[in-house]
């Protein structure tokens, strides 16, 4: 069986996002803490978010390769064989994020 590249199509509403890392969370202080295995961080309350495609049924217009500011908890990521991706009902968009190039 041979690995094909699949196509997520979101609907109803949903949008097909990227998930934009944040440059603090990716500071290493140097300082090594053992933790407890079940033991998660603190997840932010907003992310910022690529979108990718848009359900044709979206009343917002045109967001595609735009920023926006999405609720964190609301994120769903879907696994699919070797793939993964993140969707977001539209509902959960709090602002777009236009940066000065």
């Amino acid at each position: 069986m041979t690995n094909k590249v699949l196509t997520f199509s979101p609907l109803n509403r949903h949008l097909l996002v990227r998930l934009i890392e944040d440059e603090r969370e990716k500071k290493d202080s140097g300082v090594n803490i053992l933790l407890p295995e079940e033991y998660k961080p603190q997840q932010a309350e907003h992310a910022v978010v690529e979108v990718i495609k848009q359900a044709p049924d979206c009343t917002i217009v045109d967001l595609e390769s735009k920023k926006a500011v999405v609720e964190n908890r609301m994120i769903k990521k879907i696994e699919y064989g070797s793939q993964e991706v993140y969707i977001v009902l539209e509902n959960y968009v709090l602002c777009m994020v236009d940066a000065d190039e």
